[in-house]
């Protein structure tokens, strides 16, 4: 375990990785968490090994990735769903194996029951991909 800087949580503006690793780096943070998609991109343009790269001459550690997954609308889901093999893919090339996701279990429009079975349902085919 290591500490690590979530930049939205505490208020602070990250524009993109580099700006992640340097203020993590600057307030003695050992791991950055970071957006995917940005991840995936810069791997799709310059390789694994520049963002690792990244990662090294910062001094710190890619942390986590929010999954960030529209997951409550059927379309949504199915979009975010087809996405997410590109993006685990690149977590796994700069051996970054944590992810997170903020989940509200509550629904005002299911019953206990059938919002678990909702959940169940969404919920596995991420988890198999991961």
């Amino acid at each position: 375990m290591f500490t690590a800087l979530n930049a939205g949580a505490i208020g602070v503006q990250m524009n993109d990785l580099q700006e992640g690793i340097a203020k993590a780096r600057r307030g003695g943070f050992a791991g950055v968490e970071f957006r995917i998609a940005e991840v995936a991109d810069l791997i799709d343009r310059h390789g694994a090994d520049h963002v690792r790269g990244l990662f090294a001459a910062g001094g710190v550690r890619p942390a986590a990735w929010g999954l960030g997954l529209s997951w409550q609308e059927e379309a949504d889901w199915r979009a975010s769903l087809a996405a997410l093999p590109r993006l685990a893919a690149a977590a796994a090339a700069i051996d970054c194996r944590r992810t997170f996701m903020v989940l509200r279990p509550a629904s005002n429009d299911r019953e206990y029951a059938e919002n678990w079975r909702f959940h169940v349902e969404r919920l596995t085919p991420i988890a198999a991909i991961l």
